[in-house]
C-alpha cells in the first residue's frame, strides 16, 4: 500500500466529464479531487470500479 496522508475522503479514480477523458494518476481534476489509481486510469467502468475499491489495475 502506498502511504498517503492528508486525505480524509476515500481516494478514487476520477473521470473528467467536462473533457470526456480520464484523469491521469495522482493529478487533480477540475473539482480538485485527487485520483488514486496505483498504476493508471482506464476508460472502462470495470477498471474505475477496481480503483475505487483500492485494487491495483491489471497491466
Amino acid at each position: 500500500m502506498l502511504a498517503m496522508t492528508g486525505f480524509e475522503a476515500p481516494l478514487r479514480c476520477i473521470v473528467d466529464i467536462h473533457h470526456g477523458s480520464t484523469i491521469h494518476p495522482y493529478t487533480q481534476d477540475n473539482a480538485g479531487w485527487t485520483s488514486c489509481c496505483p498504476q493508471r486510469c482506464h476508460d472502462s467502468i470495470l477498471s474505475l470500479q477496481d480503483c475505487n475499491r483500492g485494487e491495483p489495475l491489471a497491466a
